[in-house]
């Protein structure tokens, strides 16, 4: 999202989107956004969106996303339970 940017609720948000939201609230964009700095290892680490990579990178170094059987699954469609974990695990972290 840019600045003023509002989100849409209805929209759904794959694992990449939650990876960029959950960097951005910890004020780390600026280290995330090094993207070339980052090595993926993650079976599809190809399929993460260049720009997003250092945030997919940051949320799994930080505990924030888990995952997936050893993939990111950056296209995945996050259910609501991922969501809430997510944010709990952010709270955590933030402490």
């Amino acid at each position: 999202m840019q600045p003023g940017e509002k989100p849409d609720p209805d929209v759904p948000v794959n694992r990449e989107t939650l990876a960029r939201l959950a960097i951005q609230t910890m004020g780390l964009n600026n280290v995330a956004r090094f993207s070339d700095i980052y090595v993926l290892d993650f079976q599809d680490a190809g399929d993460v969106s260049e720009h997003l990579r250092g945030h997919a990178a940051l949320s799994v170094a930080l505990g924030l996303i888990k995952p997936v059987e050893g993939k990111f699954e950056p296209k995945a469609v996050v259910t609501r339970a991922e969501a809430a974990e997510t944010i709990v695990r952010l709270l955590k972290n933030g402490k």
